[in-house]
């Protein structure tokens, strides 16, 4: 017994260094944050084939601005997203992807609120909401 003392004591005794930790802004949990730049542009292109598919014009539209775009994490993730909608001068018979004609004086310009979900188990995304008025 003595001698684990007496080798105890001869064994320098090591402090650690207590270890400095910045405090971080962090996202309030369950309140609404900015959405990463690629999520919107997914989500865009996926808003934008479905409102061409449902709108009964002509013409192809483009949602030529993103104004917002939030996400809300709690049991489930809660996006807003609001868009400026234009009409483009190409038909629908026409490639969307490689129009460049601007709309005509006459067409409409909508903003549209769209309110999406991904629910769990599988986190697909859909559309719970919208609504658009005329700018």
């Amino acid at each position: 017994m003595i001698l684990l003392l007496l080798l105890f004591s001869l064994v320098p005794y090591c402090v650690p260094e207590e270890e400095v930790i910045k405090a971080e802004v962090a996202p309030v949990l369950g309140g609404w944050n900015s959405v990463p730049a690629e999520k919107v542009l997914h989500m865009v292109r996926l808003l934008e084939n479905s409102y061409n598919k449902r709108s009964p014009s002509l013409y192809w539209s483009k949602f030529s601005e993103v104004e917002q775009a939030k996400v809300q994490v709690s049991n489930v993730i809660n996006y807003q997203l609001t868009v400026i909608v234009e009409q483009t001068g190409c038909l629908k018979e026409e490639d969307l992807e490689t129009c460049k004609t601007p709309g005509f004086d006459d067409m409409t310009v909508e903003r549209c609120h769209y309110f999406l979900v991904k629910r769990p188990p599988r986190f697909t995304l859909m559309v719970i909401g919208k609504t658009c008025e005329q700018m």
